[in-house]
């Protein structure tokens, strides 16, 4: 009579790859494949990368920095002429207090039963590595918007909007150019080159209902919404996320927002506990993020009708 080994055994079996699929044993051997697998799931959904730069890693437990107030592209005092023979004036500059970012620490954990793992139910880690994967870009996204916020209100960085749910882009009675939804943005545009910030805002961040009203201005053709964005500076587009609050979406300069550092990068650890019989994978990381310039933000209000 043929006899079958047992496809796994404790301590954890020999990882094996059959036709191609990763066997679950070889998740718990090697749990930077749940690593790889959180990450391959979160790549295309996190925002953070569209508003801040990534600048390295944190030491000593906190980040120390210096934020912009105000127009910083000039001294404080002006270019003089000068005569031959005479000093030249001292431009000076000021400087605000330096101020301290901390790493938030994020993670979860799940388990595999030891009746999953035998039966090799890779689905039931992927299934659990998704619900982790969608957890933390919740948390990175809320954690990014939450910084904008926070930076807004603290420099003022707010201005109103048209009603985006009542425009109407052509007809009998069409909404007039200055009222209309691209007309808020070009606007926004103006205002960064006259307060003289070296600013060009090129990504907007908006909640689902916004771009609702959007597609529907621009009578769900995306290529003329693309199109008119970038004709008012918007070149990298718009990201959609129920993080953002309804009716007040964020103009943001790619990558002059700020600084995004990880003191510790995505991981994952496992372990089995022979108590329950169950294998463990836990992932964490610790990222933090803050605002060196916030002239780089600049959110619309009222745009909901409200």
């Amino acid at each position: 009579m043929a006899t079958l080994p047992n496809t796994v055994a404790h301590p954890l079996g020999t990882p094996t790859v059959n036709n191609g699929a990763i066997t679950v044993d070889t998740y718990s051997n090697q749990p930077t494949r749940v690593t790889a697998l959180v990450r391959d799931l979160t790549a295309s959904l996190f925002f953070i990368d569209d508003v801040f730069t990534r600048a390295g890693a944190v030491s000593g437990g906190a980040v120390v920095y210096d934020e912009v107030d105000g127009n910083d592209l000039y001294t404080d005092r002006d270019a003089e002429a000068v005569a031959p023979g005479e000093e030249f004036p001292i431009l000076t500059s000021s400087r605000g207090e330096p101020k301290v970012a901390v790493p938030k620490k994020w993670g979860g954990k799940f388990f595999v039963t030891d009746e999953a793992r035998e039966r090799n139910d890779v689905q039931l880690i992927t299934r659990h590595a998704r619900k982790v994967s969608n957890t933390i870009v919740r948390a990175t996204n809320a954690y990014t918007v939450a910084i904008l916020n926070a930076a807004v209100v603290a420099h003022s960085r707010q201005v109103p909007g048209n009603d985006w749910t009542t425009a109407i882009p052509n007809g009998s009675n069409p909404t007039g150019p200055r009222d209309t939804p691209i007309a808020d943005l070009a606007l926004a545009r103006k205002q960064a080159i006259t307060d003289e910030t070296g600013i060009t805002y090129d990504t907007l961040f908006i909640n689902e209902n916004e771009e609702l009203s959007l597609l529907a201005f621009f009578q769900y053709e995306a290529a003329k919404l693309r199109d008119a964005l970038s004709l008012v500076g918007f070149t990298n587009g718009y990201r959609v996320s129920p993080r953002v609050p309804q009716g007040k979406p964020y103009l943001v300069a790619s990558g002059e927002v700020g600084e995004y550092r990880v003191e510790k990068a995505l991981s994952t650890e496992s372990w089995r506990e022979p108590e329950t019989q169950e294998t463990w994978f836990q992932t964490d990381t610790r990222p933090v993020a803050y605002v060196t310039n916030p002239n780089a933000v600049l959110q619309l209000t009222g745009v909901d009708g409200l």
